[in-house]
C-alpha cells in the first residue's frame, strides 16, 4: 500500500510539473510566435518599443502605411527608449533609465551600444550624431557640494572612443548642433532653495568651451531648435504646461526676444529654413516680426486626449507620433494587435496630413514608443 501511494505521489508530481513546463512553453510561443497576419507591402515607418522597468521587452518593428506589420525584430537589453535625434537619414533612439541605445542608419542597418562602453551607468536625457559616432548627455543626480543637480556631457567616436566627459550643472531635456557647437537646454535646479530656473548652455565641439545662461524662475525648457543664428527653444511651467517660446543669440546666449504660448504648444521644428511650433491640434509657423506664433496654421488630426510624443523633420515634411493620454493603448483583437496612437505625416509644401495607425501585436511593451521612416 505504501508503495502504490508513493507511486500515485510521483506521478501526481509528474502531471503538475509537465502541466506547468507546457504552460510556460505555452507562454513563450505565445508571445515569440505572432498573431497577426504580415505584410507583404512596402515599408513605411518603423516602431522601436521598450518597457520602462524592464530591460527585455524591447524591439523594433517595420509597418506599410496602412499600420500592417511587416517584421518585429527583438533588440535585447533596450529600456525607457524615449529619447531621439533624427538627422540625415540616420536616426538615434536612446534609453533614460538604462545605458543601451540604437542606431538605425538609412539603410536600416541597426546598431546598439553603450556610453562609456559600461551598460551599468545611467541612460541619456539627450543624445545626437556627431563626427560618426555620438554626443549625448547622461543621466546624473543631486550633487550636495554643488547645491544642483548635475548631468555628464559624453563624446563618443564610432569607434567607442571617449573624447570628452564633462560635467554640467542641468537637468537636460534637449540637444541641438549648429555643427561647432552644441546647445543643451533644460532647468538648473539650486537643491537649498528648491529652486528652479530655465538654462541654456552652449559648448563648443572643437574648443570644448562652456558658455551658460539662466533665465526665469519656475520655467523648464524643452528641445530647441537653430534658426537664422538664434536659438529657439520652448518652455513650460512646473506642471509642464507651455509657457512660453525664447530667442537666444546663438554667439552671444542672450535672450533676445520671447513670446508667450497657448498650451497647446511644445515641439519646434524647422522645415526648408522656416520654424514651426507643433501642436496636438495644429502646427502653426513662428514668425520674426513681430516674434510670435502666426495664423496661417495646418490643422491635425484629433483624438480625446491627444498630446505629441515626438516630432522629427524629414525634408519638407514632419512626422510626428500622436499618442493619447486617456487610453494609451488600444487592443484591436481580431487582428492580434493594439494601437497606440497614430503617425501623422505633415507636408509642409502643400499643407496635406496623412496619417498611419501605429499599431504592435498585443503582447509588446507600449511603454515607451519612438518611430522612424524608412527610407525610399
Amino acid at each position: 500500500m505504501k508503495m502504490r501511494h508513493y507511486h500515485k505521489t510521483a506521478i501526481a508530481i509528474v502531471a503538475a510539473v509537465s502541466t506547468a513546463i507546457i504552460a510556460a512553453a505555452s507562454l513563450i510561443v505565445w508571445y515569440l510566435v505572432p498573431h497577426y497576419e504580415r505584410s507583404n507591402k512596402p515599408a513605411a515607418y518603423r516602431i522601436i518599443y521598450s518597457a520602462m522597468l524592464e530591460s527585455n521587452k524591447g524591439g523594433v518593428l517595420t509597418i506599410d502605411r496602412k499600420g500592417g506589420i511587416i517584421t518585429d525584430e527583438r533588440v535585447p537589453e533596450l529600456q525607457n527608449v524615449s529619447v531621439y535625434s533624427y538627422e540625415n537619414g540616420e536616426f538615434i533612439a536612446g534609453g533614460q533609465r538604462s545605458n543601451m541605445h540604437l542606431i538605425i542608419d538609412k539603410d536600416g542597418v541597426m546598431r546598439s551600444f553603450h556610453l562609456l562602453d559600461n551598460p551599468n551607468y545611467s541612460g541619456v536625457m539627450s543624445i545626437g550624431p556627431y563626427g560618426g559616432g555620438v554626443v549625448a548627455v547622461m543621466n546624473g543626480n543631486d550633487s550636495p557640494e554643488d547645491d544642483s543637480y548635475l548631468n555628464l556631457l559624453v563624446v563618443q567616436d564610432g569607434t567607442g572612443k571617449i573624447t570628452e566627459r564633462k560635467i554640467l550643472k542641468i537637468y537636460t531635456e534637449g540637444q541641438v548642433s549648429d555643427g561647432q557647437h552644441l546647445f543643451i537646454t533644460g532647468h538648473e535646479l539650486t537643491l537649498s532653495s528648491n529652486r528652479y530656473q530655465g538654462k541654456i548652455i552652449r559648448y563648443g565641439l572643437s574648443d570644448r568651451s562652456v558658455k551658460a545662461q539662466v533665465t526665469d524662475d519656475a520655467l523648464l525648457y524643452l528641445r530647441p531648435v537653430v534658426w537664422n543664428n538664434h536659438v529657439l527653444v520652448a518652455g513650460t511651467d512646473m506642471n509642464g504646461t507651455p509657457r512660453q517660446i525664447d530667442m537666444f543669440d546663438a554667439n552671444t546666449l542672450e535672450r533676445t526676444d520671447s513670446t508667450t504660448v497657448s498650451s497647446d504648444f511644445q515641439t519646434l521644428v524647422v522645415v526648408a529654413g522656416k520654424p514651426w511650433a507643433v501642436g496636438t491640434r495644429q502646427i502653426c509657423p513662428v514668425i520674426e516680426q513681430p516674434f510670435a506664433i502666426g495664423n496661417q496654421c495646418i490643422s491635425m488630426p484629433t483624438g480625446s486626449s491627444p498630446y505629441v510624443s515626438q516630432a522629427i523633420v524629414v525634408d519638407t515634411r514632419i512626422v510626428m507620433l500622436v499618442r493619447e493620454s486617456l487610453n494609451p493603448a488600444v487592443k484591436v483583437p481580431a487582428r492580434g494587435v493594439k494601437q497606440i496612437g497614430i503617425i501623422a505625416n505633415a507636408d509642409m509644401t502643400t499643407g496635406k496630413v496623412s496619417t498611419t495607425p501605429a499599431l504592435i501585436p498585443t503582447n509588446r511593451s507600449s511603454d515607451d514608443i519612438l518611430v522612424a521612416p524608412v527610407a525610399p
